[in-house]
């Protein structure tokens, strides 16, 4: 999150945002303030990275083969790739540790 960018709620930057919040309410740190203020969007924010990052990865490894595949042939259909987008992350992290100990 770029710090000098426009939030739309205030019309403010984030920067300037946290300070005046910090000023108003007797915050003597930024990091206090800023986090206070926006933490549930860093979150918000965070957790959408990882979940793209995720799926991009299991789709990644799902066309290369390392995921879907079984020791005998499926009745010669190939493995289709699951959309994991729509899945929540919680799903999406049980099946990672899950795969994990598979894999390593």
């Amino acid at each position: 999150m770029d710090l000098s960018q426009i939030d739309p709620a205030t019309g403010m930057s984030y920067r300037d945002s946290a300070m005046k919040y910090g000023a108003e309410n007797g915050m003597k740190q930024f990091k206090t303030a800023f986090y206070e203020l926006y933490g549930d969007k860093i979150e918000g924010l965070r957790e959408e990275a990882i979940k793209k990052q995720v799926a991009e990865d299991h789709a990644k490894r799902t066309k290369e083969g390392f995921i879907g595949r079984t020791p005998t042939p499926a009745n010669g259909q190939p493995a289709k790739a699951q959309n994991v987008a729509k899945r929540s992350w919680s799903s999406l992290a049980e099946e990672a540790l899950a795969d994990k100990d598979r894999y390593l």
